[in-house]
């Protein structure tokens, strides 16, 4: 096991100012006036992270969620575009934090989030094929954009590639969150697994299957056990 100190006051300002322009930066997009503003935030980004990358990187990304910060995509640094505003409180812990950041999700793209907690029914993976399918059933027409940029899940490259969440911090906090359109989720888990080859593991998926339902079938998951 390996036990990781936290970063130093220092080390964490340098963690993350290296990730934002500056006004010195080549091709800089962050208007002058934002500048001090934007030293302001990194301040606020450290000291609330604690030294922890992880929960800094968390802050970030909610930041971007709710399109305060942007991305130059000439350069891949970030910078400020608007100012902070009540709606941006961030939560201590990291959990919390990622919880607030889908919700927004849910709330601007409800069809992205869906299928973003549609991939947690099993596990922390599911197959390109399987993401393809649920896609059809809850987000046919959404655009990928948005779910790409949140970071949650990869999306699958190439054929037979997984679909699988980014961390995992993030899968145990989604899986416990409300299953949308649960029904509909569960018919196109069961008819995928349904046609996969009979094993113990996908039986034992079916049964699991049965007893997410809304109403679920005791006797018969418990006979696929």
């Amino acid at each position: 096991r390996f036990v990781i100190a936290p970063l130093d006051t220092y080390s964490s300002r340098d963690f993350v100012a290296q990730l934002f322009e500056s006004s010195e930066s080549a091709f800089r997009r962050v208007p002058p006036e934002l500048i001090p503003l934007q030293d302001e935030l990194l301040t606020a980004i450290c000291r609330r992270g604690e030294g922890n990358p992880f929960h800094m990187i968390e802050q970030i990304k909610y930041y971007r969620t709710l399109e305060i910060i942007q991305r130059n995509e000439r350069t891949g640094l970030l910078f400020l575009v608007r100012l902070v505003g009540d709606q941006a409180d961030v939560p201590v812990d990291v959990r919390d934090l990622i919880r607030k950041r889908f919700a927004y999700i849910r709330h601007r793209h409800p069809g992205i989030a869906a299928l973003i907690r549609a991939v947690a029914v099993l596990g922390d993976r599911i197959s390109g094929q399987l993401f393809s399918r649920l896609r059809e059933r809850l987000g046919p027409t959404e655009s990928m954009e948005p779910l790409a940029r949140s970071e949650l899940i990869s999306l699958p490259r190439g054929e037979g590639a997984e679909v699988r969440f980014r961390h995992e911090n993030y899968f145990q906090v989604l899986k416990d969150l409300e299953l949308e359109q649960r029904e509909t989720v569960l018919a196109v888990y069961r008819t995928w697994i349904e046609e996969q080859q009979v094993s113990g593991h996908t039986l034992f998926d079916h049964g699991r299957l049965l007893l997410q339902s809304a109403q679920p079938d005791l006797s018969r998951a418990y006979q696929l056990f």
